[in-house]
């Protein structure tokens, strides 16, 4: 296993992040599950470092589901453009996190004026932030390098429905 350290700005976030109440409510978490179908468990916790949108993971009568609140400047398009993505990578089997979908099919939902996502949690390490060592960083780097190619290959020829957050309409033009 590699060795990491973390940065002392990153293990002060994460002490933080463990230490304050949830970013998305107790009362909100179980009125989001309930939509998609699942009985939230006793625990909500912040996500480890999920701190420009709120983030939280939760124990449910499925295992851990990340739910995610969607900054409000974010269209109904911009949504849909990122699913899209998610989707066909779902679709060629793609090892990334997957949208869980509500028994009408919706694959995020408005709650109180807000739009969440709900995902499957995935188990991992998050190596930003932290002192690396040489043997690590090559690791990670090739990781990196291995997982970023065979995304785009999976992506190859796939034009994304919706629009992309930041303004780009397709692959080709520049923003709008």
């Amino acid at each position: 296993m590699p060795l990491f350290v973390p940065r002392l700005g990153r293990l002060l976030t994460d002490i933080q992040t463990r230490t304050t109440p949830p970013m998305i409510g107790r009362a909100e978490v179980n009125d989001l599950l309930n939509v998609y179908g699942l009985r939230a468990g006793t625990k909500v916790r912040n996500a480890s470092s999920g701190t420009r949108n709120p983030v939280v993971v939760v124990g449910s009568d499925r295992g851990r589901i990340v739910i995610k609140r969607y900054p409000d400047r974010w269209t109904d398009a911009a949504i849909h453009h990122e699913h899209s993505i998610l989707a066909e990578l779902a679709r060629v089997n793609f090892p990334v996190t997957r949208l869980l979908t509500t028994p009408a099919g919706e694959t995020w939902v408005e709650h109180e004026g807000g739009r969440y996502v709900a995902f499957e949690y995935v188990s991992g390490r998050n190596y930003a932030g932290c002192h690396l060592s040489e043997n690590t960083l090559h690791f990670v780097l090739t990781s990196a390098a291995s997982t970023l190619a065979r995304f785009q290959a999976a992506l190859s020829g796939f034009q994304p429905s919706g629009r992309h957050h930041l303004g780009y309409s397709s692959t080709e033009n520049e923003r709008d």
